[in-house]
């Protein structure tokens, strides 16, 4: 039986936002994640012990919780990875992504240059413009320069998670 059906939401379909949680349903939620006060959990579990129905509804979030917790990011395999970047057509679409994309940078930033250089902008607005751009320039630099000497060094070169 889905949400339409059994009246919860209207014939139409669902609407743009989700309904607000019942008091009942808040307090399911608070009693599973221990966020009740202790006078207000010997109640709650006073009314699971006269509901059957609470009591499972409880359980089934709890087993919800449960498997969101346990639930980790699937990361690929080394063999997964060497098969990806073994094929052309992937090793090229990143390349070429990357091209375009440092490629497309390197002339919105020529051309800002230049306007900046040739428009009438007061001359505080354009040394501090340079002196943004050669300082992300220098921390780009100085990052790479760093990373390329430092990778040999890797002690985790090599170890498959």
């Amino acid at each position: 039986m889905n949400a339409a059906e059994s009246g919860r939401y209207p014939p139409g379909g669902a609407p743009e936002e989700d309904p607000p949680l019942s008091e009942r349903e808040q307090l399911m939620m608070a009693y599973v994640d221990h966020e009740l006060a202790p006078r207000e959990r010997l109640r709650f579990e006073k009314l699971m012990a006269d509901d059957p129905g609470l009591a499972a509804e409880v359980a089934d979030y709890r087993t919800m919780l449960d498997l969101s917790h346990g639930s980790g990011r699937l990361e690929p395999t080394e063999a997964e990875l060497r098969r990806f970047w073994g094929r052309f057509y992937n090793r090229a679409e990143w390349r070429l992504g990357w091209v375009l994309l440092v490629g497309g940078v390197a002339c919105l930033a020529g051309f800002g240059c230049w306007e900046l250089y040739c428009a009438d902008f007061p001359w505080v607005l354009k040394i501090g413009s340079a002196a943004i751009v050669a300082g992300g320039g220098l921390l780009l630099a100085s990052t790479v320069r760093q990373r390329l000497r430092t990778r040999r060094l890797d002690r985790y070169r090599g170890v498959v998670r």
